[in-house]
């Protein structure tokens, strides 16, 4: 690492340009996925225990396969913006990095990781879901 700050070689120069670049990416992630599950948990209600036990298991199993599906449609899209989003770093110290050729853009862990992590809705309906499954299952 310390061998990358001393820019006196283009690779060391091209690995920071890396570094630099997945550090923007992890912001343009970040903070979009934490906007996007906010407004997924108020889209999706939030329900008590007393309402979750009046609800089939059934419909609580189509709620949260309707959640992921909506995830993963948004996912694409955001995706697909992020890709085209120029990085600030391409070509600094003339490096032949690109953005666009790196794969953290297209593999977005890092939205994943963070919508899901703040989607309390959907952990709530899981967590209903898996004890209902375990209790039927008599694995317990």
């Amino acid at each position: 690492m310390i061998d990358i700050l001393k820019l006196n070689t283009q690779k060391n120069r091209t690995e920071l340009v890396k570094i630099l670049n997945m550090s923007y990416i992890f912001l343009l992630h970040f903070f979009p996925a934490l906007l996007y599950s906010y407004i997924f948990d108020k889209i999706f209600d939030n329900r008590t225990e007393e309402q979750y036990n009046k609800t089939s298991t059934l419909r609580i199993f189509i709620e949260i396969w309707l959640h992921f599906w909506f995830i993963l449609i948004l996912y694409y899209i955001f995706s697909n913006i992020i890709a085209k989003v120029p990085s600030p770093f391409d070509n600094l110290f003339n490096s032949s990095f690109k953005n666009a050729s790196n794969g953290e853009v297209k593999s977005s862990i890092v939205f994943s990781i963070t919508f899901l992590m703040f989607q309390t809705s959907l952990r709530e309906k899981i967590e209903v879901f898996k004890t209902r499954i375990v209790k039927f299952l008599k694995l317990e």
